[in-house]
């Protein structure tokens, strides 16, 4: 007869919503203090890179005065289109004039002055009703040749730079940046949220505010930081650690199962910390991947270029991190609940079977959306007809490429990492206590204990 007694009545499969891992009072306050300890050292590394509001602003200051960002951007509609001889041509004959697309934009929320534009046609209140004020829109010419101009009809509704800066003339404060595209992205966040809170019900909802807490998280602190020039692999770790927490707790509660897999998480980000740390230093990247960080460079900014490198692989990372390791810890706990005799190994084993099989598609997912990002800058590479091994040496490649494989690296390390400690506990929690740990380590085949 079994010595062992399960410690749930239930004999049914549950999902890591439904059951906690079973877990001995002794171990209980081991996993507690072990992440209370992680978030303390987390405040820690908060507190000590915690950017002042002056440091921001004094640093976004000095990077906007080397590089010409717009002072804002506004709403607009096509008010007008029309193609005419382009102004400036007084002395050439009117086959010979080169044509210019003239157009009129009609900023919704902003009054437009007579010297910054000329008279609205569509939008024009004063043609209807003389007591009103004349419309004013901001008229632009496009070069009809050049085939990159964005190709505007009237009711378009784009975004326009506005610039006041010393010596530019009126006619040109503002300018086209782009498409509007603000209904689009509500549209499919929208068609997010629903299908979340359709197939995720409460917990999708709570999946989505750990989301929205993570974005917060990295818009509040992670990227200020960076900005002031604190270290980047610090603050990755400490805001990465601070995802991690709302990102679990929030979307699979405050319980063991949930303690077991943000410390595996925060094992395998330590992880690839340290390697990203070690190849980047190895390998000399200096960060001038993307014509952004060259602005960065060239403005002579404080940010940490490498830091930044090293920042960006624990962030992609974190998302499938958490993803695998409530997955293993899920496994362990299903498979005690199925079988309350198998020991450490047994469940080991098990679970680590499910582990593999999630491996192998985690981590082709994670390379393939490291290849979508760097697309065209391969396209360009392949299009030079350089060899293969020189096209991967390129910086802006290589760092796509040391990228994957190191966040590869990290989500099979949290596998074993995340099983091995939820099975421990599970395997604890009964009359197993931690001098079986060994000899079950030792065997090659777990069998259950007969007494």
């Amino acid at each position: 007869m079994s010595t062992e007694l399960p410690l749930h009545s239930h004999t049914h499969s549950h999902s890591h919503s439904d059951v906690d891992v079973p877990i001995s009072k002794r171990h209980q306050k081991i996993l507690v203090s072990s992440v209370i300890c992680v978030l303390v050292l987390m405040a820690i590394g908060i507190v000590l890179t915690w950017p002042s509001a002056s440091s921001v602003k004094k640093a976004g200051a000095a990077l906007r005065q080397s590089i010409d960002f717009a002072e804002a951007q506004y709403g607009a509609k096509v008010d007008h289109n029309e193609i005419r001889a382009c102004d400036g041509q007084y002395n050439e004959d009117k086959k010979d004039q080169l044509q210019c697309r003239y157009v009129l934009f009609d900023v919704q929320s902003k009054t437009i002055l007579s010297s910054e534009g000329k008279p609205c046609e569509k939008n024009q209140p004063f043609r209807e009703d003389q007591t009103k004020k004349l419309r004013y829109c901001v008229e632009q010419s496009f070069d009809t040749k050049n085939t990159y101009n964005p190709e505007l009809e009237v009711g378009d509704k784009v975004a326009l730079s506005y610039r006041n800066n010393e010596g530019i003339d009126s006619r040109y404060r503002y300018a086209y940046a782009d498409q509007d595209r603000r209904v689009v992205l509500i549209m499919i966040f929208v068609v997010f949220l629903v299908a979340v809170i359709i197939f995720g019900a409460w917990r999708g909802i709570l999946a989505v505010a750990g989301l929205l807490v993570s974005l917060a998280i990295i818009i509040a602190y992670i990227l200020p930081a960076l900005v002031v020039g604190e270290n980047g692999t610090v603050v990755a770790l400490a805001g990465g650690t601070a995802v991690a927490a709302a990102a679990l707790y929030l979307a699979h509660g405050i319980n063991h199962s949930t303690h077991v897999a943000f410390l595996s998480s925060i094992g395998s980000v330590l992880s690839i910390a340290l390697l990203a740390q070690l190849f980047f230093a190895i390998g000399r990247f200096t960060g001038f991947v993307s014509e952004e960080a060259s602005y960065l460079a060239a403005a002579g900014s404080q940010v940490d270029l490498r830091g930044l490198l090293i920042a960006g692989v624990i962030l992609a990372s974190l998302g499938a991190l958490d993803d695998m390791t409530v997955t293993q810890v899920s496994a362990v706990s299903e498979m005690h609940n199925a079988r309350p005799d198998y020991k450490f190994r047994q469940l080991w084993t098990s679970a680590l079977r499910i582990g593999r099989d999630h491996v192998a598609s985690v981590v082709n997912t994670l390379a393939l959306a490291y290849v979508g990002t760097s697309l065209a800058v391969m396209v360009l590479f392949v299009v030079s007809r350089q060899q293969l091994q020189w096209i991967a040496n390129s910086e802006s490649v290589a760092v796509q490429i040391l990228g994957a494989l190191i966040g590869s690296v990290g989500l099979i390390v949290s596998v074993p990492l995340a099983t091995a400690l939820a099975a421990y506990i599970v395997h604890s929690s009964g009359e197993h206590d931690d001098e079986h740990l060994g000899s079950d380590l030792g065997k090659e085949k777990g069998e259950p204990t007969k007494a």
